[in-house]
């Protein structure tokens, strides 16, 4: 799981042009999401992406059986997947983006190293939730 440190969080978005960057390659678009969230005496940010729910709602009301978990991720087989919505729906994080079809965070896995969001952001705010199982490099 992509983990958000918000106090190291400056905005500056870096990890969402990854994202896109990374996923285009694969003719997707990007699925990691940095909002601004506004409080008393200030604002914040946090990110909306996939938590890798080890018993994910997304899966289980998906009618084609296109999401499963295989080694703590979650897995989207986007031929299988129609785009009703339903699992966009289902999510409790909003993480999960229906355009045609679905998309979200796969964590860039089959990739050398961390994700590129993580790679990428300037303050260390992104980390891998635990030991990285993703491929070394």
């Amino acid at each position: 799981m992509i983990v958000h440190d918000g106090g190291r969080c400056v905005g500056c978005l870096a990890c969402m042009v990854a994202c896109r960057q990374a996923r285009a390659l694969e003719g997707e678009a990007g699925v990691l999401v940095i909002e601004r969230q506004f409080q008393y005496g200030g604002h914040f940010y946090r990110i909306r992406v996939c938590r890798q729910c080890p018993d994910p709602e997304c899966a289980k009301v998906c009618p084609q059986e296109a999401l499963a978990v295989r080694d703590g991720i979650v897995f989207l087989d986007g031929s299988l997947c129609t785009g009703c919505g339903l699992c966009a729906a289902a999510c409790p994080y909003g993480a999960v983006q229906v355009r045609e079809r679905a998309a979200k965070c796969n964590m860039c896995t089959g990739r050398p190293g961390k994700p590129p969001c993580v790679r990428t952001c300037p303050t260390g705010a992104l980390s891998t939730g635990g030991e990285w199982k993703g491929a070394q490099g």
